[in-house]
């Protein structure tokens, strides 16, 4: 089978900028014009005095928090584009080496592969119902299951233990100045887009999701030559082996933490036990949310939202730990909601927003796609009251899908509140707040004065990289040098190329539904298509085999 290699231009344009971000944050037009931008940087860049390219040795991610389950949270980051282009660069030319380093692993089933179709760079080599059914064939013949995950995974990568793992710690330390090893090259590049700092590695891009995973099968490859052949699995950083007996499971968990530890790194404790069979594979919830049937009539459609809201409402009390309310909305992306309907529906998707914001793509999505529909007073109300709550908390995510919502309808957003984004400085929520201005949506007069004054050249290369040009590059914000892009060379090249990092007029797909005919309240509504109905792997925390915030390993 001949080997897909992964290129530069998927990795910078499917795989740079975290899935969570508002819809017009893309960075399509740098992956389509890299091969010409990569050229003319390096002819620059090796006509620089030595001086001056100590300016473009490294950058700070922007950090954008977004909300996991509860109170807890988790801060993704948008590295800066030069230095994202030159690791993502690293890791396409070595394609070959990090694949063999993945075949190492008899135990991972969260292998990147290249993903030609998807939205992504990358996928896992395996879904997560193959790994459900991989884990139930094995266990047959096998009475105690041993589950941990490797706590914050991502925040605690010692960026230097990436050298140890692919070439053993020994030969790592005699030789941390040679460039032609692969760990060498990836330690430096993932340092660079963070400023130089060691611990942790930037969460959402997908070539974090590479590296972590290298560093997890040279673990798996470690714990199998200490511990002999493993009955199980590892998808991401969870461990589900299987033993016959209580002894070794004991063993093979003392032996992991040990390994982990030379690596710097530890077990989630609260997360880890072993357990005895039999015990289930789903939870409860998931399994009554998923086969849900919606009858079409009006007054049995309006009987059913009540009675699943009500399902989904109560088990969220009784799961705060699942993301619940964030898989039931997503059920309902291909349900047919009679306009009869739609004003119960409607209070009800708010409600769910506004209960658990992490529904708000979800939610955006729902509302664009039934336009004609929705009462823009109401999603008024609801985004400025999520606004109000969560701004000053500095919530990224919250306040810009709120913000990208009063756009997409083009709402009038009040002036104290626009302020009140100003004030917060969070680059995403601000930046759509100036596109928002630009359009005519701020009711008021909006004092931009301050952000313009944190326009410097100092900014193209710390957290507020991408406010600063992107303001600065469609004329939103003036600085205080009018030459600020200019000045830079790597900067004034993409303005040159017509790079853009902010797209007005993009937006998520709208949901297309096959509408049905002949609905009466009689009939019943046929068992939903299994390929509309989510995933519970993203949504549940706590199941046996329910893995389902897979990005639990950050």
């Amino acid at each position: 089978m001949s080997v897909v290699m992964l290129k530069v231009e998927d990795l910078l344009g499917k795989g740079y900028f975290p899935k969570e971000l508002p819809p017009p944050f893309t960075s399509q037009k740098l992956a389509h014009k890299y091969s010409s931008i990569n050229s003319l940087w390096a002819s620059i860049f090796n006509a620089l005095s030595r001086s001056d390219k100590k300016v473009y040795r490294d950058s700070r991610c922007l950090s954008f928090s977004i909300p996991k389950v509860g109170f807890s949270r988790r801060q993704i980051s948008l590295p800066n584009p030069l230095h994202q282009s030159i690791l993502s660069d690293s890791i396409c030319k070595n394609w070959s080496e990090i694949e063999k380093i993945y075949l190492c692993s008899p135990l991972s089933t969260s292998r990147p592969v290249v993903d030609t179709k998807g939205s992504r760079s990358v996928k896992n080599r395996r879904n997560y119902k193959e790994f459900k059914e991989g884990c139930i064939l094995n266990s047959y013949a096998h009475l105690s299951l041993m589950r941990t995950d490797i706590s914050r995974y991502y925040p605690t990568i010692y960026t230097h233990i990436i050298p140890w793992a692919i070439h053993g710690k020994t030969t790592a330390k005699e030789n941390r100045d040679d460039y032609s090893l692969l760990g060498n090259i990836l330690d430096r590049d993932v340092r660079n887009t963070q400023s130089g700092q060691t611990m942790g590695i930037p969460i959402g891009p997908d070539t974090s999701l590479i590296i972590s995973e290298i560093i997890a099968c040279k673990i798996d490859e470690e714990l199998i030559s200490k511990i002999g052949d493993l009955n199980g699995a590892r998808y991401y950083d969870d461990y589900f082996l299987f033993f016959s007996d209580y002894a070794k499971a004991e063993k093979t968990l003392k032996c992991l933490q040990s390994i982990l530890a030379a690596y710097h790194l530890d077990i989630n404790e609260e997360k880890t036990r072993i357990e005895r069979f039999p015990a289930p594979f789903e939870s409860s919830w998931s399994i009554f949310l998923s086969r849900f049937e919606f009858r079409d009539g009006k007054t049995s459609q309006a009987t059913d939202l009540y009675r699943y809201f009500s399902l989904a409402f109560e088990s969220a009390q009784k799961h705060p730990n699942d993301s619940v309310l964030k898989y039931a909305v997503k059920r309902l992306e291909y349900i047919e909601i009679l306009p009869e309907n739609w004003r119960v529906f409607e209070s009800l998707l708010l409600k769910s927003a506004l209960s658990e914001p992490s529904t708000l793509p979800e939610v955006v999505k729902i509302l664009i796609s039934n336009e004609s529909y929705v009462s823009k007073d109401r999603v008024e109300k609801l985004a400025q009251e999520i606004i109000l709550i969560h701004c000053f908390k500095a919530h990224s995510f919250e306040v810009s899908w709120s913000l990208w919502l009063l756009r997409s309808f083009k709402i009038n957003l009040d002036v104290c509140i626009a302020e009140k984004v100003i004030a917060s400085g969070d680059p995403i929520s601000v930046l759509i707040v100036l596109d928002m201005r630009n359009c005519g949506l701020i009711s008021g007069s909006l004092d931009i004065s301050s952000v313009e004054l944190d326009l410097t050249s100092s900014s193209l290369f710390d957290e507020k990289w991408l406010l600063t040009y992107e303001s600065v590059k469609k004329g939103w914000l003036k600085p205080p040098d009018p030459g600020l892009l200019s000045s830079n060379e790597y900067f004034n090249l993409l303005s040159k190329e017509d790079i853009e990092f902010y797209a007005e007029n993009q937006q998520l797909e709208k949901i297309e539904i096959n509408k049905k005919s002949g609905a009466s309240d009689s009939k019943e509504a046929p068992e939903p298509k299994e390929e509309t109905i989510p995933s519970v792997e993203e949504y549940t925390s706590d199941a046996n085999l329910a893995i389902t915030d897979v990005v639990t390993l950050y």
